[in-house]
């Protein structure tokens, strides 16, 4: 397994951005701009232990993820039970939260992957590193505006954040 790691901080409380990664887990593509829909399976409603989702990517591209491991308000694992992406073997990720302040979160994705070939892991890597940037840049700004993203303005929402510094947020 090779892993990634990736972090960004929010600012919102700790509780805030539990709820939309955990609690809200079916709804990822609200503010994953990596993703056309997203939704819970299994007649679920809200995230917890076991839940599963399945997320499209585009017409042809999906993957099925379960929260196999979670501590509250701490951090979640989730596991991608199923997918039709080539050369995946095995990948989790993880998403840690710490509180920085009373209204700032710092979080952080720690991916790990598997591919077979194993010599492929490298170059998915880099295309990962890529893909969770940019769904860290769609979470903030989901959790500082309110509003949701999607691929259609989500080239806005990068050139906006380019111009963020570390103690900024998106302005409503």
């Amino acid at each position: 397994m090779s892993e990634l790691v990736l972090e960004e901080i929010v600012h919102v409380p700790k509780a805030k951005a539990w709820d939309v990664l955990v609690n809200q887990f079916g709804h990822v593509h609200e503010w994953n701009p990596n993703l056309q829909g997203s939704h819970f399976m299994n007649g679920e409603s809200e995230g917890g232990l076991n839940c599963e989702r399945h997320c499209d990517m585009d017409d042809k591209t999906y993957f099925k993820e379960r929260i196999v491991d979670l501590v509250d308000q701490e951090n979640v694992t989730i596991k991608i039970i199923s997918s039709n992406f080539p050369m995946v073997h095995e990948m989790s990720g993880r998403y840690e939260l710490e509180s920085v302040s009373e209204h700032q979160t710092n979080i952080r994705i720690v991916l790990n992957v598997s591919t077979k070939p194993v010599i492929m892991v490298h170059l998915l890597k880099m295309q990962m590193r890529k893909l969770i940037k940019s769904s860290l840049i769609g979470l903030k700004y989901y959790l500082e505006t309110g509003r949701a993203v999607d691929n259609d303005d989500f080239k806005t929402i990068r050139i906006d954040y380019k111009q963020l510094s570390p103690a900024q947020a998106f302005t409503a």
